[in-house]
Formats: structure tokens, sequence, C-alpha cells
């Protein structure tokens, strides 16, 4: 499988026509009705201000549980979680003109991660919601389908 073609492209497509992107819902240890929500830069390329998950787009030849986790210690400086996969959406987008895979996750935050939570320049601020508030803050696509399946 060849790398983009384009070195611009690197950051979020796995190749030229695939992109593969993962997200994650991290669980509140005091109160598991809650999970982390991030709040996305003004500045963000794609839904500035919006509520947003941690997590991104897999790079080319890396393994997607040490995507997931860079991403988690990327956005929010959150290590030694135990992610498991709860959702896997894969389709064509046309209008886009690539494959998308798209991998949900889910991980249960201990006492201690309430601490490390250092958020990167994508984001602005972090809230801890329920699934029901998260979905009306008018989530992406994908985090919606995903929330759901939690």
């Amino acid at each position: 499988m060849p790398k983009p073609t384009d070195p611009s492209t690197w950051t979020h497509m796995f190749t030229d026509d695939i992109k593969f992107t993962q997200k994650i819902t991290l669980f509140h240890p005091m109160d598991t009705d809650r999970l982390l929500v991030l709040t996305r830069s003004e500045s963000a390329k794609v839904r500035p201000g919006g509520v947003d998950l941690p997590g991104g787009n897999v790079l080319y030849g890396e393994d997607a549980l040490e995507s997931i986790l860079r991403e988690v210690e990327e956005e929010t400086a959150i290590v030694d979680i135990q992610p498991s996969i709860i959702h896997i959406h894969a389709n064509m987008r046309e209008e886009k003109g690539y494959y998308l895979i798209a991998t949900g996750y889910r991980a249960e935050l201990n006492q201690s991660h309430l601490n490390q939570i250092q958020l990167s320049s994508e984001h602005s601020s972090y809230h801890w919601m329920t699934k029901e508030e998260f979905i009306a803050a008018h989530p992406h696509w994908f985090l919606q389908e995903m929330i759901e399946k939690t």
C-alpha cells in the first residue's frame, strides 16, 4: 500500500484514497455516566468550536492501537489507558473521493488520570458530559453514531 503522494496530506490521509480515523470515549472514574468531551479550537480547520472526543487520524504505517494512544496523549496528556473497540464504520465517501475507516474506542479512566489532563492547542476546553448532553451539543455524525454504541 503506497504512502500518500502529496506530503501535505500525510497528517490526515492513510493513503491517497483511504482515510483512517479513530476517536475514544473516556469515562470519568467516579461518575461513569460522564465522558470527557473536548471543545475544538476556534482556529480549527474542521468544526471550529464544536464538541469533540480525543483521537485523530492513523498515519501511514502506524499501528491502530498505538495511534489512538498517541492521539490521547497528544490531546489530553492522559497515558496508561486500556482502550477497547466499540464501533467500526467503513464506507466510500464519494463526495470526498476517499474510503473512510473510522474506529471508536472506549476506556475507563482512573483517579490519577484526572490530574493528568492538559489540552493541546487543537482544543480550547474540556467538560464532563452525559451521552445525552453530548448528543444535544450536535457532534460530528460519526461521534454521535459511536456514542450511541457505548
